[in-house]
Order: structure tokens, then sequence, then C-alpha cells
């Protein structure tokens, strides 16, 4: 079922549980985050116990412009900003000091990395098997800021500063965390939350089940979760968001939106265009 709504300037559109179409321009305040809805990036809590550990560094000599391809078997990447000719990485591995096979396991994490022509490709990987027991790896990465990525690890976050070029990043089930993004984005967890500043260019982020925040993104958006909220401050390109279960905020559309979530709300501050949103089941 639609009904035609017509929305006066500083009024506000919250959309609750049923179906609805907007074909209309409108002005209104500035959304406020929905109920439930997070503020901050979202962290996995640490474990206490005694543990062995493993340090691993190295470097290698870059141009700015260039491209960095990090792949890992797990742990959590964290992309910092330095010298404009120089990456360098620091990965911390550790085991449980209970687990008999610890020394084992931190021996088997081996890191590789290689120049190519346009960059560096950097991968972690386990080798051998059968150890038992648990590993933690922290790969810390330092690059200029004028610098496209593409990061994807099998388990663990990610956390990146701001970065100067197309990102691509990747994990089979945590969270990831950005700067702002100076080129296009795409951001893709099994089941994390995904916090992202300004946008410059078109983003995609996709998540099984957490939230999604974005600041002011420039050009186009697919957001897309399973279940969780989507906020995002301002949308200058053609949007299209969906939820399965949660609520969208939206600040600022100045193009075109579709907005769908099955049970939450949808809440718009301000639109320049067509506004296509719908609420609940059909």
């Amino acid at each position: 079922m639609t009904f035609p709504l017509i929305l006066h300037s500083a009024r506000r559109l919250t959309l609750p549980a049923l179906a609805l179409l907007l074909a209309v321009p409108f002005a209104a305040v500035v959304a406020r985050a929905l109920p439930g809805m997070p503020s901050q990036p979202f962290s996995q809590p640490t474990d206490p116990g005694p543990r062995l550990s493993k340090e691993l560094k190295g470097q290698v000599a870059v141009h700015p412009g260039q491209h960095l391809r990090l792949t890992t078997d797990l742990g959590n990447v964290r992309l910092h900003i330095g010298s404009s000719n120089i990456l360098t990485y620091h990965i911390l591995l550790e085991a449980d000091a209970a687990d008999k096979d610890a020394p084992q396991l931190l021996k088997r994490f081996d890191v590789t990395t290689r120049s190519v022509p346009d960059g560096v490709l950097l991968h972690g990987q386990i080798l051998g098997r059968g150890c038992t027991g648990r590993l933690w790896v922290t790969m810390d990465v330092t690059l200029p800021q004028n610098f496209s990525v593409d990061v994807n690890t099998r388990g663990g976050n990610i956390e990146t500063a701001d970065l100067d070029g197309r990102v691509s990043l990747v994990t089979a089930g945590g969270n990831i965390s950005t700067g702002s993004i100076s080129g296009a984005a795409k951001i893709q967890t099994d089941g994390g939350h995904i916090t992202v500043k300004d946008v410059t260019h078109d983003l995609t982020a996709v998540t099984g089940g957490g939230h999604i925040i974005a600041g002011n993104i420039h050009g186009d958006a697919n957001l897309h979760t399973g279940g969780g909220h989507i906020r995002v401050e301002s949308i200058s390109g053609t949007a299209r968001f969906y939820t399965g279960g949660g609520n969208v905020s939206v600040g600022k559309a100045g193009s075109q939106l579709v907005a769908d979530t099955i049970g939450g709300q949808i809440e718009v501050g301000e639109a320049f265009s067509i506004v296509k949103a719908r609420a609940g089941l059909d």
C-alpha cells in the first residue's frame, strides 16, 4: 500500500514499519542518529591471558601513487601514514602460553613481500599442519598517503588512516574502520561493522549483519547490511541503501535515494531529488 506525501520545509520524514513510496523533493532539518545507532567504531575485547610473542619487521622502497596488495590468512590489519618513499611493516604474533604448540605456531606464520611495477605485494600465511592452539596476528603497515590499497584478511579487523587512492578492504568477519578516502572505495565484511569517514568518489559497503556508518559521500553509494543500521551524513550521487532489519538515517541526499528496510525506520533530513523509501514487509 502506498501513500503520496507532501512535506513542507523544516519537517522531518520518519517512516514506520509500513511500505511507503516518495517521489517529491523536500527540505528538512538534518537527521540525527536513530535509536540503537552506534556513534563510535567497534573493537573486539582482548584476551588478558599470558602469551608468547614474536615480531616480524621489514620495509620496501615505494613511490607515491603506487598500490599495496595485502592478503593474510588471519589477523588485524592497521594502515598508517608515513614517509613518501618507504613502506614499512611491523607484525606482532601472539600465542597462548598455555598451549603446548605455541612456539610452533609462532614459527609457522610466514610473511613474504615482493616489489612489483605498480607497488608491493605483502602476504601472510600459516605454513604446515598439525599444530593446535590460538594465534593472534596484528599487522601494522605504514605507507605514503597517496597510495591505493587492497586488503583481504580471512579473519580480523581492518583500520586505516586517511588515504588518497582507490581502496578495497575485505575481511571474513571483523569490523572495518577508515579515515577519509580520496578515491573510490569498496568495503566488505561477512558480519562486522563498517565505519567510514568522507569519500570523494563512489562507495560500496556490504556487511552480513553489522552497522554501516559513513560521513559525506561525494559520489554514488551502494550500502547493504543483512540486519544492522545505516547512517550517512550526506550523499551527493545516487544512493541505494538496504538493511534486513535496522534503521536508515540520511542527513542530506543530493540525488536519487532508494532506501529499503525490513522492520526498521527510515529517516531523511534533507533531499533535493526523488526519494523512494520502503519500510516493512509488502
